[in-house]
């Protein structure tokens, strides 16, 4: 399966749980131009840090995946169940392609997530060469 990842940045500085300033927030799309799956990137010091769902539709869990002070070997498990809270965030226009052939645009994203209780969102409207759009969202809220 072919995967295009489309890396949006938020409009501002946003820092969560005091450490973590969110780069960017990642969407994978599938062949079809499906969402695929969401991640949200951190950068805290030299380190960064990916969020990213345990599975679709479930809790996420904070990963080390890369350092500029040393070499890791692989990437960490940093917190099992990662929750922050941020507020709703919407990028609107051309965004990219997703799909084979360029025929299908990414033309709003909306993510957002809460603390309490633990949960995102993650919205994507892909609009056809034909113009018509449908909305993909991936989703978590609760223990699960």
């Amino acid at each position: 399966m072919r995967i295009t990842a489309i890396s949006l940045k938020p409009p501002e500085r946003i820092i969560v749980r005091k450490c973590y300033m969110l780069d960017h927030v990642a969407l994978e799309f599938d062949e079809s131009g499906a969402l695929h799956d969401c991640r949200f990137e951190f950068g805290c010091g030299y380190d960064i840090y990916w969020a990213v769902p345990v599975a679709p539709g479930r809790r996420l869990r904070l990963i080390h995946v890369d350092s500029a002070v040393y070499e890791l070997e692989d990437y960490a498990l940093e917190i099992d169940q990662f929750a922050f809270d941020l507020e709703a965030h919407t990028w609107e226009g051309e965004l990219g392609t997703v799909g084979p052939g360029g025929g299908r645009s990414l033309v709003r994203v909306s993510a957002e997530a809460t603390a309490q209780p633990p949960g995102y969102r993650c919205e994507a409207e892909v609009r056809d060469e034909n113009g018509r759009s449908r909305v993909y969202s991936l989703s978590f809220s609760g223990d699960k």
